[in-house]
């Protein structure tokens, strides 16, 4: 999993810095999966965001498609790549994950 080699990566890097500074760095454990959750937000691209808002809120392709005036094929491929992104098989799954990794709120300002 990409993410995760890159979250090592990071953490190695920002734990290197700060020993040469003579600092201790400790991780908690829970820490890991929110950066990792957090890192794959950040591939998700604004539009891919939008469209995961909408799934999440119980919205059909054809609905997404009407609010962004988009084509509906359009919003299958945001959705497969939210899908890809998020390694996750379906849409429930992908809303979930968004959810309790912070990607997303269902709260209706985000």
């Amino acid at each position: 999993m990409d993410s995760v080699r890159d979250l090592k990566t990071l953490i190695d890097a920002v734990t290197e810095q700060d020993q040469n500074r003579k600092a201790v760095v400790t991780f908690d454990p829970a820490v890991a999966p929110l950066l990792a959750a957090r890192m794959r937000h950040r591939s998700l691209t604004a539009r891919e965001l939008e469209v995961l808002r909408m799934v999440a809120r119980g919205l059909g392709n054809k609905e997404i498609a009407a609010s962004l005036n988009i084509a509906e094929v359009t919003v299958k491929l945001h959705v497969s790549h939210v899908l890809e992104k998020l390694n996750v098989k379906d849409r429930t799954e992908a809303a979930t994950a968004a959810v309790q990794g912070g990607i997303i709120s269902l709260d209706s300002r985000t």
